[in-house]
């Protein structure tokens, strides 16, 4: 068997992403964001760096994911807008929450903290 009869046969590439159940890319088989890899490579660390930060992956996967992503770059900058746009507005919904009415206990630790200060006013 030749070398260019091998590459023939062999399988397509395919990157270790994985989509969980929220649509959320994950590097194979761990809690790894995609973008957790992509970004930082986008601002111009290297492989190794990443592999540095992110030892739950393999440099070979994460050699991998950055070749996924120069050979599908529309899809996944597109992914990563998704991503961005889906953090801007969890953090708008939560910032337009109103604030949580205060516990039973916080209450009685403010009613407590008032009486510390009052009684250390009149002394």
């Amino acid at each position: 068997m030749t070398a260019l009869t091998f590459v023939r046969s062999a399988p397509p590439f395919e990157a270790p992403i994985a989509w969980d159940e929220h649509g959320v890319a994950r590097v194979g088989n761990t809690r790894v964001h995609l973008e957790w890899v992509v970004w930082p490579y986008k601002d111009g660390l290297g492989p190794d760096r990443i592999a540095r930060d992110l030892p739950t992956l393999d440099l070979a996967d994460i050699h991998a994911v950055i070749a996924y992503y120069l050979r599908n770059k529309e899809v996944v900058e597109a992914y990563l807008r998704a991503t961005l746009a889906e953090e801007e507005r969890a953090r708008d919904k939560r910032e337009a929450a109103p604030e949580p009415e205060p516990t039973r206990a916080t209450l009685l630790a403010r009613r407590e903290a008032a009486r510390g200060e009052k009684a250390s006013t009149e002394n």
